[in-house]
């Protein structure tokens, strides 16, 4: 058993060390850079304040986590006993909570370190209850949505009631401006899921800037799924319109490096793209105050990228 998890656990080592160089290692140092100025301060402000909502928080991220893995069944394959199986769970999830587990100890938390750790363990006991689709989905036709939107209606038709769910979520709002910050966070994290996979050749008419047409379509079209939650934030946080507005733009952008990287990369010998990880490391440099600029600029040179190989498809 011991030789098991130790070679799994190396594996999802080899697996960041390949999803860095998909990423290329320029933008990892970019990010890891800007990352440690902000990473230590926000975990003070954040954690220190009210630890206990850490334990709120990654049990949700823990659970969510399990119920998305697609490796359920590999595992019960290499571990034959239950026990085995349990004991792997746990510890990686708690290698993957162990910043926020020694950020508690530090500030004499040990009761909220105890419990998080506890947390990893009771999700390891009841994954087997916490089954996903195994790829597989019930899907839903949303006929308000134009087919000129096809992967953003593909994607909200596999699970239509819980993205309806989620967009009331932004309602709530009023409460805090945090949770319209973390909602908006959400939606860019989910955009470069939504454009990963590339339509085929006879989908993409041609047209003159097909690109930056797709980008002002997609761009007016998530303006008014987030408007209303904005109005929201916006009455009951007046003073925080600089923020709100900071939000929108982040989102305005992130459609555009999107769509930008994946008509860069489309071809029609690949069924999806290869610039999720790179999306996901920008997207979360946005969270800093001018890093939507590097986004932005990065965006501008994926833009001209994407018009070009369009371009070539029909040259």
């Amino acid at each position: 058993m011991k030789n098991q998890i130790i070679s799994l656990i190396i594996l999802r080592i080899r697996q960041v060390g390949r999803i860095s160089k998909t990423v290329g290692w320029g933008l990892g140092l970019i990010f890891l850079f800007v990352c440690t100025g902000i990473f230590f301060p926000a975990l003070d402000r954040v954690l220190s304040g009210e630890a206990w909502y850490s334990i709120l928080f990654c049990a949700i991220g823990v659970i969510l986590l399990d119920y998305h893995r697609k490796d359920k069944l590999f595992l019960m394959s290499v571990f034959s006993k239950r026990n085995h199986h349990l004991c792997f769970l746990t510890i990686e999830y708690v290698l993957l909570l162990l910043p926020v587990i020694i950020f508690q100890l530090c500030m004499s938390q040990f009761i909220v370190a105890t419990l998080l750790i506890l947390v990893c363990f009771i999700v390891s006991i009841i994954s087997p209850l916490i089954r996903s689709k195994e790829g597989t989905s019930v899907k839903s036709t949303l006929n308000v949505i134009h087919l000129k939107y096809f992967e953003f209606k593909f994607f909200i038709e596999t699970s239509v009631y819980f993205w309806i769910l989620f967009w009331f979520l932004g309602f709530i709002s009023y409460l805090h401006i945090g949770f319209y910050i973390f909602w908006i966070f959400i939606i860019l994290m989910i955009l470069p899921e939504i454009f990963r996979y590339y339509e085929t050749r006879d989908m993409v008419h041609w047209k003159e800037k097909f690109v930056i047409k797709k980008v002002l379509s997609y761009t007016g079209l998530f303006l008014l799924i987030v408007a209303l939650p904005s109005v929201i934030a916006l009455i009951f946080h007046e003073d925080m319109f600089g923020v709100i507005l900071y939000c929108i733009f982040c989102l305005m952008t992130s459609i555009f490096m999107n769509i930008s990287i994946k008509y860069s990369g489309i071809t029609p010998l690949h069924t999806s793209g290869y610039g999720q990880n790179t999306s996901g490391l920008l997207t979360m440099l946005m969270i800093i105050p001018g890093g939507v600029l590097i986004v932005f600029a990065f965006g501008m040179f994926k833009y001209f990228k994407a018009e070009a190989n369009v371009n070539l498809l029909y040259a």
